[in-house]
């Protein structure tokens, strides 16, 4: 299954300006990255089990998973909203739209665009400046990865049978994910002190890349006078580990709605490495890595590869075509167009020239 043509024409289409040749690239090398990841998560199977499989399906488990995605996306509009504090103290019924037009964005174009998507439109909204909204969503990133590295590590050191080497591995997720809180507590507290340090483990890196990064890093670290209360970093790093665990259960109820019986543990391995493989490129939607990200997690705990692929179609559409309807639907609420959030393309390249 690979991204709809649609997709490409609405990136061309007359009057507008073209997505970036950049980002064609980006389409075109994800496709053939989707297409391979499917490939491989197809292979041997018979399609007549696959659709035997969604036959048998239990689909009242299709309400508790979109009560799970509800939560997810108001814990995510919660902590964006703490987040944004040093600009502004917005209702979510502003920071919300922009966040769901921004996941949109994720599923209908390249290269991740849909985080420059949501800073642009919450830029235009409410006339604030990109630079002082990517500081939040570059710490939104940090929070992730402990969280996901966190959540990840239990379910590889609790989970039963598993093999010994594996779950050695565990002490490396769980190394860091304190290595990580630890990086964060001085990212915070002691912002100069920790550029200089970073610049220093990256000394073998070109100096292009140590500009880079810590441009980033210091763009994240601007405003973080009202994150240096313990109680609101708590508070955010909680949020973190929660709204993920609503995304591990609603891997865990769309397992269970396909008769596939495993430990929430279970859950928690396949967000985790989910969340890690959308990361590499692929095409607009992450089809083809999150189907092979699930039989990679679930294969060597006993499920029958048909179940893997089956369920992981059904947990990625049920997130797919609410995630994408809302953001069309807020998209056309506040007044946007398709070639408006186009101009996202172009925050990438501003904010790294800005400072």
């Amino acid at each position: 299954m690979t991204t709809p043509s649609f997709l490409v024409s609405i990136a061309f289409q007359p009057g507008t300006e073209p997505i970036k040749q950049k980002q064609y690239a980006y389409l075109i090398a994800g496709l053939l990255v989707s297409i391979g990841c499917l490939v491989y998560a197809l292979y041997d199977i018979e399609f007549s089990e696959l659709a035997e499989a969604f036959a048998q399906a239990n689909y009242f488990s299709l309400p508790l998973m979109w009560l799970c995605l509800y939560l997810f996306f108001l814990l995510k509009g919660l902590r964006w909203k703490w987040l944004l504090k040093p600009i502004g103290d917005y209702p979510l019924r502003t920071v919300v739209p922009p966040m769901m037009i921004g996941f949109m964005g994720n599923n209908i174009y390249p290269a991740h665009l849909g985080d420059f998507i949501r800073v642009y439109v919450f830029s235009r909204q409410n006339k604030v400046p990109y630079v002082s909204i990517l500081s939040g969503i570059v710490f939104e990133r940090v929070l992730d990865i402990i969280a996901l590295l966190g959540l990840t590590g239990t379910a590889l050191f609790f989970l039963p049978d598993v093999n010994e080497n594996v779950r050695k591995a565990s002490l490396i997720f769980a190394a860091g994910t304190v290595i990580g809180l630890c990086f964060l507590y001085l990212y915070v507290f002691f912002t100069p002190a920790f550029l200089k340090f970073s610049r220093k483990l990256l000394f073998l890196a070109p100096v292009s890349f140590q500009d880079k990064v810590l441009n980033q890093l210091e763009l994240a670290a601007r405003g973080f006078h009202v994150l240096r209360d313990p109680k609101l970093l708590t508070l955010l790093l909680l949020n973190s580990f929660l709204q993920w665990g609503c995304n591990a259960t609603t891997i865990y109820i769309a397992l269970w709605g396909f008769g596939i019986s495993v430990s929430p543990l279970a859950a928690c391995l396949v967000l985790g490495v989910t969340a890690f493989g959308v990361m590499i490129p692929s095409s607009p939607g992450f089809f083809g890595v999150i189907q092979l990200c699930f039989v990679v997690s679930l294969v060597p705990l006993g499920i029958s590869q048909t179940d893997a692929v089956a369920a992981s179609f059904y947990y990625h559409i049920c997130q797919y075509v609410p995630v994408t309807l809302s953001g069309f639907y807020y998209m056309f609420k506040v007044g946007l167009h398709m070639k408006d959030l186009e101009n996202a393309a172009e925050v990438e390249n501003e904010a790294a020239t800005s400072d």
